[in-house]
This record gives C-alpha cells, sequence and structure tokens, in this order.
C-alpha cells in the first residue's frame, strides 16, 4: 500500500490529509442509521446494531484523541504519539469497509414505497465479514489507544507489523469474537500495584514485604487491607481473602520496545470471568475471577489478580503458631503420586466438575489455550463431609478443581521445560503443532480445548501423567488403543464421555457439524455419561436420605401402633384376621404459613443474593418451555410461628416437575443443613380478566342467589372530583371493562394526569382460550372480575381472608400428595434439560416489546378511544339505569372522567439489577372532574358503597379531620426502591379500601402466565385490622377487612404511613400468601418520563421534580 506521506516528507501535509481522510471516513458511516421498522429480520437487526456499536466507537475513539485540546486536529495527538502513518492505513482499511458496508446496508432493509431499489443483492455472510473486519480495525485503534495511556511510545514502523498480524489473524477469531464482546473491549479489570501483593512464604516470619518471585507462575498471595479497599470502593464490596497471582509471559520483543502486545485476548477473558456461571445451579464451576493486573516489563510478563472460587480454601493456618500456608496443588504434582490414587467414585466427581469447568469457559466464549494437568489446581479440604469417610484438614479436596493459567499470548515462547510434553495435550493436527495441517483459521479454538480435554479425563481415570501412556517418548500423541485400557479401569459410560471429547476435532475435520453446534453437541453428551458415573459418589448421600425416612418412618409406626402397658397380655386376636385392620393415625401437626413471623436478616439477604437467583437459573428451561405461571418467593412456615424457618415457598401448575427439577439441580439448598425449607405448592397465577360467557353466567346466577363469601368493594362510589384509590373504568368503544383503582395525579411538564395500571385496558375475551382455574388459590393481577362472584375461590379452608383471632397463618401445607417427588425423580437422567441447554435464546432484537408476554402501549396522545369513567360500571346498581339497553350510554353521559393519554403496555424494565414489571397508564380529567391534590386517609376511615353516596363519603371526612384534627396523608414525593425493604405502610384502593401493611425485606421472583423468564416485585403484607367482634359478626363485615391488593386494588398507590411518601402501585395480589406485588414508584416515574419524553415529571404540591431532564 502505498504511504500516505509525500517523497518530500512534508509533515504539515500529512497532518491535514490524515485529517481530511479522518472527516470522510466519520462522514462515511453516515449511512449507519437507526434500524428500519421494516426490518422484522432479528439477526439483521442484530447485525445492524452490531454495526452502529462499531460506528460509535470509532466516533469515540476520534474525541478521545482530541480531547485535551477541543480546538486541535485528531492529527495533531497522533502525530505527537508517533501515530500518524499506522493510523493513516487504519483509517484508509475502514473508509473501504464502510464503502463496501454501504450498499448491503441499503439492500438489507427490505422493499419500501421511500426507497430506491437496491443496488446489490443482500448478503448476509458477506455483511458479517464486514463487520468482523471493521471490529477487527477498530480493536487495533483502541490497542493503540492503551499504548498511549499505558506511557509507552509506539513508533509507525513498529505497530505496522501489528496491525497487518491483526488483520490477517481476523478470520481465526471470527468465532469467538461474534460473542458479543465487541462493546466490552475497553472494560478491562483494575490495575493494581504489585507492592501491595504480598506472597504466603513472606509472611512465614512476620514480614508483610512484597517478594514476589520472578520464576514462579502461580502464587498465594494477600493484599494489603487499604489497598483491598480501595480497590472495593471501585469493584464493589468483597471478604478480604488470599488472591492468586499468576503470570502470562509475552515476546521479551515487546518489553524491549516499550508497548505490550496484542491484548484481546486479555479483554475477552477479563469480560468472561466476570459473567455469572454458564451451567446449572449447584454444579462445581473452577473458574477463578479476574480482578486486575499489573505489567512487569522487566520480565516480559503480565500479572494477574484473581479470587478464588466461592468453598476453595487455598490457604490453612499452620500448627500452634497459625501462620498461613498455601494449600494449593495441582493435578500433576498428585498424579506423581502413585499412593495417592483417589477412590473411583471420587475421580467420577472430578471428571464431572472439571468437565463443568471447562463448559463454563467455553460458554463464556473464552478458549483456555493450556490445558494441561499443570494447570489443574486443588486445595486441601476444610472439613469432613461425610462421616463415613471422614477428610482431614491436610487431605486435598480432589472433587473441586481450579482451572486457571489461561494462555493469552500464544505466540510467545513458552516455558517448555516446565510443560516438556505439552504436544501430548494437542491434537496431532493443532496448527500449533503442525502450522501446515488441515485445520484453518476459521476453526473455533474452543474444539481444540476439547482434545486437551480428553487427554486429561484419561490421565485423571488411569492415574498417571499423560507421557507415561506415550508408546514413544517422541511420538506426538496418545494413541486411541487406551480406551480399552481405560474402559476396563473406569467403565463404558466415563469412557464415552472421554471419546466425545477426544473425536470433537475430527468431527469438525471431517464437516459432520461445526462451532456451536459441535460444542453444543459434546457438551450434552460429556455431561450426560460423566453424570451418570457419579450417581456412584451420590449413593452415600442418597443412602443417607433413605435411611433417615425410614427411621421416621419406624419412629412414627412405633408411636401409632404401641398398645398401652394396662391391656391384658390374653386379649383375643381374631379381630385382626376377621377384618382389615383400620391403621391408627396420630395428629400430625401440620406445616403452616405464618405471615406475621419475620424473618432473619441474614436469610433475607441469602435469599435475595443467592438462593433466589439459584432458583430461577435452576428453573430458566422450565420457563421458557411451560407457560404457566410461577411464583417463589421466602416465607416462614412451619408447625407453630415459634418454629417457623425460612422456606422457598413456589406456587406453581406442574408441582411434580418443578419439585423434581429443584431437587436434582438445587437440592444441597435443602438438605436441612442450610437452615431453608422447600414447599412447592399447587396454584396458578393468572390476570384477573372477565370470564367466558358461560362462566360469567353461572357467576351471575350465583351471585343472585346471595352469595355471601363473595368480597364487597370498599370503595365504589362517585367522587365528583375522584380521592386517591377511588374506583375508575374503561370504555373500548362496544363494552365496559372491570374496575380498578385511580392512583393519583402526576403533573406531567405540568399538565395533570390520572396515574393507573395499563392492564385495566387489556381485552377481557381473551382469555377464553386460557386453561381453568385450579382449586388453589391463584395469583391475580389486582383487576376486578366481570362478576366478583368468581373470586369465591379466595375463601378455601386454607386461605380464607375471614380466619379467627386464633388463627395467625394463610395456609396450611402438606407433603403427600402432588407435593411429593419420587426417588426415581432425584437420580433420573436429566437429558431433557440438557437437550435443553442446546437450545439458544435469541434476546438481540431492538423492539422495545420483544419478550413473550409483552403487550404493546397507547402511544401519546392516541388513546381517545379509550374513556375513563368513575366509578367503573360493575360498582353501579343494576337497577341505577332504567332502560338496560341504553345503560352503556347513560354511564358515560353520567360518570365520564376522561380518556387516556398514554400507557406503558406490559413490558419488563432493568433497575438496579432487578427486573420489574412495567405497567402504568395515564389519563387526563375533564375540567369540571380534575382534583386538586392527592389525599390518602387514615385507616379509621369507612366508605360507603353506595354509587351515589360519595358526596356523603367527603363530608364524613371533612367532619371527621375537623373533629379528630388528622390530616389526610398527602403524597407529594417518592421513596426510592432501595429504601422499600421494611417500610411500613397504607393504601387506599377500590376492593380493600384503606389498609395498613409493611413491605416485606425479602423479594419475590413471578413469571405471570405467557412470559418465558421471571421478574422481581415487591411484596406488601397487609397489617391485621380486624375488629374485636366473634367470628360470626366478623363473617358478616369482613368485607372492611379485605387485604390489600384484592382483585379491584390494581393501580392503588401505597405510601408510607409517616411522611405520606409514594413506593408503589398495586399490580397484583397471592392469595395464598395473603400478600400484594407492587411496582417501585421510582421506577414508574422513571419509565413515564423517558417514555414520554418528558422535561420535568413530579408530584402536586413538590418541591422539586422526581425526574427532570436537566439533570
Amino acid at each position: 500500500m502505498e504511504s500516505v506521506v509525500s517523497p518530500g516528507g512534508v509533515e504539515l501535509s500529512f497532518q491535514r490529509r490524515l485529517s481530511r481522510l479522518y472527516d470522510d471516513t466519520k462522514k462515511s458511516s453516515d449511512f449507519v442509521t437507526k434500524t428500519e421498522q421494516n426490518t422484522e429480520d432479528p439477526h439483521i437487526k442484530s447485525l445492524h446494531r452490531k454495526l452502529r456499536i462499531q460506528k460509535d466507537r470509532f466516533v469515540s475513539w476520534g474525541v478521545e484523541w482530541s480531547h485535551s485540546d477541543p480546538t486541535a486536529q485528531i492529527d495533531e495527538s497522533l502525530s505527537r504519539a508517533g501515530l500518524s502513518e499506522v493510523v493513516g492505513s487504519i483509517l484508509s482499511t475502514i473508509k473501504d469497509i464502510l464503502a463496501e458496508a454501504e450498499p448491503l446496508w441499503q439492500s438489507s432493509r427490505g422493499p419500501s414505497g421511500d426507497h430506491k431499489t437496491p443496488l446489490v443483492t443482500w448478503d448476509k455472510g458477506r455483511f458479517e465479514d464486514l463487520i468482523r473486519d471493521l471490529t477487527t480495525s477498530i480493536d487495533t485503534l483502541y490497542d493503540l489507544s492503551r499504548t498511549r495511556s499505558s506511557g509507552g511510545a509506539l513508533s509507525s514502523h513498529a505497530a505496522r507489523p501489528r496491525l497487518y498480524k491483526s488483520t490477517s489473524s481476523s478470520a481465526a477469531a471470527a468465532a469467538e469474537e461474534s460473542r458479543s464482546f465487541e462493546s466490552t473491549r475497553m472494560q478491562t479489570p483494575q490495575q493494581i500495584d504489585p507492592s501491595t501483593l504480598t506472597p504466603i512464604p513472606s509472611m512465614q516470619g512476620g514480614s508483610t514485604t512484597s517478594a514476589l518471585s520472578s520464576a514462579s507462575r502461580r502464587e498465594v498471595v494477600y493484599m494489603n487491607k487499604q489497598a483491598w479497599s480501595e480497590l472495593c470502593r471501585r469493584t464493589g464490596p468483597q471478604t478480604w481473602a488470599p488472591l492468586l497471582l499468576e503470570f502470562a509471559p509475552f515476546d521479551p520483543i515487546y518489553a524491549a520496545t516499550g508497548i505490550m502486545p496484542p491484548m484481546h485476548r486479555f479483554e475477552k477473558l477479563s469480560a468472561g470471568l466476570q459473567r455469572g456461571s454458564q451451567r446449572l445451579p449447584g454444579a462445581w464451576s473452577g473458574l477463578p475471577r479476574l480482578l486486575g493486573y499489573f505489567e512487569d516489563m522487566e520480565h516480559a510478563r503480565l500479572g494477574l489478580v484473581y479470587h478464588f472460587p466461592r468453598g476453595f480454601e487455598a490457604v490453612s493456618l499452620a500448627g500452634p503458631t497459625q501462620n498461613p500456608l498455601s494449600s494449593l496443588s495441582t493435578l500433576s504434582d498428585l498424579l506423581t503420586r502413585p499412593d495417592f490414587e483417589p477412590r473411583l467414585e471420587a475421580k467420577f466427581r472430578l471428571a464431572n466438575n472439571l468437565v463443568n469447568t471447562v463448559f463454563d469457559l467455553h460458554g463464556r466464549g473464552i478458549t483456555h489455550g493450556s490445558l494441561v494437568d499443570c494447570n489443574v489446581s486443588f486445595c486441601h479440604a476444610r472439613a469432613s463431609r461425610d462421616q463415613r469417610n471422614p477428610i482431614t484438614t491436610t487431605e486435598v479436596d480432589i472433587r473441586r478443581p481450579l482451572v486457571s493459567s489461561f494462555d493469552l499470548f500464544p505466540d510467545a515462547s513458552s516455558d517448555q521445560e516446565q510443560i516438556a510434553f505439552l504436544p501430548l495435550y494437542r491434537h496431532p493436527l493443532d496448527p500449533r503443532t503442525t502450522p501446515d495441517g488441515p485445520i484453518g483459521k476459521e476453526t473455533d479454538t474452543r474444539i481444540l480445548d476439547l482434545y486437551s480435554l480428553a487427554m486429561l479425563l484419561v490421565s485423571i481415570g488411569l492415574w498417571t501423567k499423560l507421557e507415561n501412556l506415550a508408546p514413544d517418548p517422541s511420538s506426538p500423541s496418545i494413541p486411541e488403543s487406551i480406551l480399552e485400557q481405560l474402559a476396563i479401569r473406569c467403565g463404558t459410560m466415563y469412557t464415552k464421555a472421554v471419546q466425545v471429547c477426544w473425536d470433537a476435532v475430527d468431527h469438525e475435520l471431517a464437516g459432520r457439524s461445526s462451532g456451536e453446534e459441535l460444542l453444543s453437541n459434546v457438551q450434552v453428551r460429556a455431561t450426560r455419561y460423566l453424570e451418570a458415573c457419579c450417581i456412584l459418589d451420590d449413593v452415600g448421600e442418597l443412602d443417607d436420605r433413605r435411611s433417615h425416612a425410614v427411621d421416621a418412618r419406624e419412629e412414627t409406626t412405633a408411636t401409632t401402633t404401641t398398645a398401652p402397658t394396662t391391656a391384658p397380655t390374653t386379649a383375643p386376636t381374631t379381630t385382626l384376621t376377621s377384618a382389615p385392620a383400620i391403621p391408627t393415625k396420630t395428629s400430625q401437626p401440620k406445616l403452616r404459613l405464618y405471615p406475621h413471623v419475620s424473618l432473619p436478616p441474614e436469610a433475607v439477604e441469602q435469599w435475595n443474593a443467592t438462593i433466589m437467583p439459584q432458583i430461577n437459573q435452576a428453573l430458566r428451561h422450565f420457563y421458557c418451555k411451560h407457560p404457566e405461571s410461577v411464583e417463589i418467593s421466602l416465607q416462614p412456615i412451619g408447625v407453630s410461628p415459634q418454629k417457623a424457618k425460612p422456606t422457598v415457598l413456589v406456587v406453581c401448575t406442574s408441582v411434580s416437575k418443578v419439585k423434581g427439577i429443584l431437587t436434582r439441580k438445587v437440592g444441597e439448598l435443602f438438605d436441612g443443613n442450610t437452615g431453608f425449607g422447600l414447599k412447592v405448592r399447587k396454584g396458578q397465577m393468572v390476570r384477573s380478566r372477565k370470564l367466558p360467557p358461560a362462566a360469567a353466567a353461572r357467576s351471575k346466577a350465583d351471585a343472585l342467589e346471595g352469595d355471601e363469601s363473595v368480597p364487597k368493594p370498599a370503595n365504589p362510589g362517585f367522587q365528583p372530583r375522584p380521592n386517591n384509590g377511588a374506583s375508575i373504568g374503561a370504555w373500548i368503544g362496544d363494552r365496559h371493562l372491570p374496575p380498578v383503582s385511580f392512583g393519583g395525579l402526576v403533573l406531567i411538564d405540568n399538565k395533570p394526569y390520572g396515574m393507573t395500571v395499563h392492564h385495566m385496558l387489556d381485552d377481557q375475551d381473551a382469555v377464553a382460550h386460557q386453561p381453568p382455574p385450579v382449586p388453589e388459590p391463584p395469583l391475580w393481577r389486582s383487576v376486578a372480575r366481570q362478576d366478583e362472584s368468581g373470586l369465591r375461590s379466595f375463601y378455601g379452608d386454607s386461605s380464607s381472608y375471614d380466619t379467627s383471632e386464633s388463627e395467625d397463618f394463610a395456609c396450611e401445607f402438606s407433603d403427600s400428595g402432588s407435593e411429593g417427588v419420587s426417588e426415581s425423580e432425584i437420580t433420573s437422567d436429566a437429558s431433557e434439560d440438557e437437550d435443553e441447554d442446546n437450545e439458544e435464546e435469541d434476546d438481540d432484537e431492538d423492539d422495545e416489546y420483544n419478550e413473550p408476554g409483552d403487550i404493546p402501549g397507547i402511544e401519546p396522545g392516541c388513546g381517545d378511544g379509550y374513556v375513563i369513567t368513575q366509578p367503573a360500571m360493575d360498582d353501579v346498581d343494576e337497577d341505577f339505569y332504567p332502560v338496560p339497553e341504553t345503560a352503556d350510554e347513560d354511564h358515560l353521559d353520567s360518570f365520564s372522567l376522561g380518556t387516556v393519554y398514554a400507557s406503558s403496555g406490559i413490558r419488563r424494565r432493568e433497575h438496579n439489577g432487578l427486573v420489574h414489571e412495567i405497567d402504568w397508564a395515564l389519563f387526563s380529567f375533564q375540567n369540571e372532574r380534575l382534583p386538586s391534590e392527592n389525599a390518602i386517609p387514615h385507616p379509621a376511615v369507612h366508605f360507603s358503597s353506595a354509587a351515589n353516596g360519595g358526596q356523603q363519603q367527603q363530608q364524613q371526612q371533612q367532619q371527621r379531620q375537623q373533629s379528630t384534627k388528622i390530616p389526610d396523608l398527602k403524597p407529594s414525593t417518592i421513596i426510592p426502591s432501595s429504601a422499600l425493604p421494611g417500610m411500613e405502610v397504607q393504601c387506599v384502593a377500590r376492593t380493600s379500601g384503606t389498609q395498613t401493611g409493611t413491605i416485606l425485606p425479602s423479594l419475590a421472583s413471578i413469571k405471570m402466565q405467557g412470559r418465558a423468564t421471571p421478574s422481581h416485585t415487591f411484596q406488601v403484607r397487609s397489617g391485621n385490622n380486624k375488629s374485636h367482634h366473634d367470628h360470626h359478626d366478623h363473617h358478616r363485615h369482613r368485607r372492611h377487612h379485605q387485604p390489600m391488593g384484592v382483585p379491584g386494588d390494581s393501580g392503588a398507590w401505597v405510601v408510607d404511613r409517616r411522611h405520606g411518601r409514594v413506593c408503589g402501585h398495586v399490580l397484583a395480589f397471592s392469595a395464598v400468601k395473603q400478600t400484594a406485588y407492587i411496582c417501585p414508584m421510582d421506577v414508574l416515574l422513571l419509565d413515564i418520563a423517558e417514555t414520554l419524553g418528558a422535561v420535568e415529571v413530579r408530584l402536586p404540591g413538590a418541591a422539586e421534580a422526581v425526574h427532570s431532564a436537566e439533570r
């Protein structure tokens, strides 16, 4: 390529030309705009987004090089750094790539009336190649920036070979670079001062000075506490613990020139190790977490500081001195000790956990590159896990391997004397061993890891170093005939697992499968085989479980069949043989849910941070395959309030299947030693929609029979200027929809709007295709049904509203029936779940409503067809309108409140790490019905249930305020969602009236009907507001004591009892737990502001805005 520098070498002329080249390149990317609406192919949308990301990165790179002087041209900074020539070459390459990508971009948008006919035919493969080439070129620009920021001077002639090398290797990195790491290249870990690290050997004499070895490649170190606290301030709170320090050597030529080698593998490793495990919950993944790094240019290496995996005890204390000792040992060390060979079940568990770790690494898009026995480490066991086979503190925990020493710089000269038999771990045709072999650069390098993994499994199975199995020391590979010997030692299933990994490279060469498909197939099959082997390791635990069950049954039998000591020994026994014996059962106490018992704070913290995510991870494939609703929460359950313990309560329809999955995947969380229990109860979460015609007719007939179990709304009356919690409904052109609650007033750019929920606007006839309700109490969207007689399912024996005062529990549980799970379900083959692991979810959509269960909202100003009425049609007496045929029109004429302005639809939003169900609607008021403020009465207020009693109600409120001097709460501020747990609150709503309660400290996980993933929600437990009447009197008046959130309460605001600050609004209700579910108000108002593009969002009377675009 011709140099852009003129023969005369005039630097000024070059700079001007470089500046023009940068501007022209940036302009050539102007065609990269927002995705067209008529582009429906999700893969094309994903490619468009990736191209937009690269455009933004390119522009950001230019800003970085000119930020020190806004008036300076980009070439001035480049010239000072000596990068003009190489950057000019890269910019020319980027410009050529964009020129070729533009016509493909145009042709990808599909036919449209305002677009010209594309000049070229859409070629997805070529477009992907161009994006990869563009990513590689921009990555090189960022590599140059990183060199500049680290203080190294890079000359053009030194950087040019690196550019060519990076460009030529772009195809080889294509499979890896396509795994969504393009936008995380600059998210490298923290740079660490090596002087803050102290190796364990340096601490033996009490010294804390750093003395890092120049020869060791792996050490256990401590960071001084001051540096640790500073690191935690940047990365988040962590417990001070020993750390793993490893060194990654690179080519000394880079150290000699003062620059760093290519860092793309390092950045990918950093991003990958920051992600959560990709394996099943409860499965061991021995991957460390990268905390930081430092450059050791003197020894041409990079120091990497890792946090050990949880449960990996790398340090033990020595005797009476209590000096820390490193307990690390490698697989290579252990294989040299023939007397150490572990039992067969321990080797199986080691192999399974090692495979899980490697597959977890691959699932994060990372290639290890150096899977050898010296890079697999172990620690000492902390204590015995099996009393029959006790493990002392000096023994190695062979079941939990740690995989480290990743190959970050494959072109560096490796230390062959340390890994003398490295070629044995590589496939004979590996490009690193056979550069001219048939394996091309387009092969996914993770497949080469599989052969190395197979060699490790062979070494573990035969418990010998790999070089001892080579027929000839000069032989570069292990003969496949060794598998026969392996089958004799370890069995057929183990050998099959090895064979699957062994043959992976050959399958790639034969073209049978490749890439992700091949990796997925190998993972599923190898995991299945090794998990079958591990049943041998689980037999002890299973025997313990069965023996405990037998002991419990024997104890029960002894209790129920023991004869009284005063019974005569000569009693006749003919009755026992003449008729079948009737078993005598003692009255066993039932487990009950006690909602008013507080859970220990440490249990709540563990639930929110650890257990709930693990359970959702275990059920993720079940969520996708089954549209049924699932509700998961932590509840106090026991035989009495004093004996209630934290218990995970799962409410679903497929009880046996869900409990089987949880027992198999996360059963160790509920083994009796963790302090947590598990209960799976049959139930269903459904939105409270209008019943199908036949069911509605039956409900009306039942209502006419005077069924007193139907809850009556506490606040249904007409209010000229409605207060918070008033009954409202919607007219959608041909019918009135069921009632919900008016939440309150919000000011959007100083215009008042009423706030409620979107799901009040959903077409209620769509419920006809849903499954019928199950007998157990479901979780309802808190919108009232067309006929509330259908709510009789709320009043079963297990979850009645009108429990007597002595019954302070919400429901009872039984261990029999559908809640049981058989032993076969615990040890059965998990092939279904493994097959599901092979599926990938495509979440690359750019659409706002792209998840199953999402419902589009109403665009601002487009809701005139939805008329809001107050009260709702259902809350008007049936004989109120004299002519039934014109009742709909009469209701609109008499009680119209306004029209819908905008709504969110039903969708998700992530906020501070939690996923919330977004469900809001705004409506405008008619002038004569606009309230002046938000006002929420205290719980002493009772409401009139007559449709025309609203004026009387307001007069009563005024009289009460004048006589008692207790003013209404007037919400004008909101509470951050982080402050909600434990808050004492109150609410005024259409059905339950004015209620008090407490926001529980534990979150709940809910998957609504039709969803494929769960979301988080806050729970509100209603206070005990019952009057001290007898049970019969309470039954007659129980409508005044309905818990917060029952159907019809949707949209009602929940506020802080002390100051009236708004916490959120009601979305749903759980009859099983007697709790309401709310969405935080700060999340809702932020979503409203962003959806409407509002400059300012505030509540009436607020001194400052809740959200302001100027912030």
